[in-house]
């Protein structure tokens, strides 16, 4: 089982509003800083179609964490890579 961490949202840094392929419903685009900072974590949330990605775009973090995140209420799950999988 692999070993998670609940973080709080970051300091945000833009938000977008996109109507991809003419689509009835917009997805909103949010970008924070990641956890070291130095990067982003980009959140793509699609109402209408239920689709709710979170990425982890950072180098250095990545390092640390799996590239994907899930959300707990308002809060992320962020999954630590297993010390033999580094």
């Amino acid at each position: 089982m692999k070993e998670t961490r609940i973080v709080k949202k970051t300091k945000l840094i833009k938000t977008q509003i996109k109507y991809p392929d003419n689509a009835n419903h917009p997805t909103y685009i949010t970008e924070y800083k990641c956890f070291c900072g130095l990067g982003k974590i980009v959140e793509e949330n699609t109402p209408g179609f239920n689709d709710h990605f979170i990425t982890l775009s950072c180098k250095r973090c990545l390092e640390e964490y799996c590239s994907f995140i899930d959300m707990c209420g308002n809060d992320w799950i962020v999954y630590l890579k297993d010390e033999k999988n580094k």
